[in-house]
């Protein structure tokens, strides 16, 4: 299985595309994504390629509309025009997928730029499961007692070992 932890303001919404796709790609196990912090944008889209989708109750997530720098004569800015509602479609296209919703409703909050709380995700249809995040210490004793933490114990100097978990 896969643990995807996701806080990020975005960035290049053709990589956010690849990676998604990657995610759901993936079946030698489960995905699961967590939107922890912040989420936006290409980022966004990335943490809806999680077969489960959670998020903290902490956490924001926002989806927008796509966005670019033009430059050249009216021909050009046309066409960079017609290409960004082709983005946006893709954007609005992998929300309605996941939340059972019209492409065209994904569309609307997209125009929003409105950033949501978990509960208002889940509402939505976008998260599947909110999470209260829980401490560094509980986190390390899952690892403590899990299968894994022998494999991990053997691949850090001894040094960093004596210290983590003093």
């Amino acid at each position: 299985d896969v643990y995807v932890l996701i806080s990020s303001p975005g960035g290049s919404l053709w990589d956010g595309l690849a990676i998604h796709d990657m995610l759901k790609m993936y079946n030698s196990g489960n995905v699961t994504t967590k939107i922890i912090g912040a989420t936006a944008s290409a980022a966004a889209v990335i943490a809806l390629g999680g077969n489960s989708v959670e998020m903290s109750d902490n956490a924001l997530l926002l989806f927008h509309k796509a966005s670019m720098f033009a430059a050249g004569n009216s021909d050009d800015l046309k066409k960079t025009a017609d290409d960004l509602e082709v983005h946006d479609s893709r954007i609005a296209n992998i929300m309605a997928k996941k939340s059972g919703k019209r492409a065209s409703q994904a569309l609307s909050l997209m125009e929003e730029e409105r950033w949501m709380t978990a509960s208002e995700a889940k509402e939505w249809g976008l998260v599947d499961k909110i999470f209260k995040g829980e401490s560094v210490k509980n986190q390390i004793e899952k690892i403590n007692n899990s299968n894994i933490y022998p494999k991990i114990l053997n691949t850090m100097p001894e040094h960093v070992n004596d210290s983590l978990f003093e």
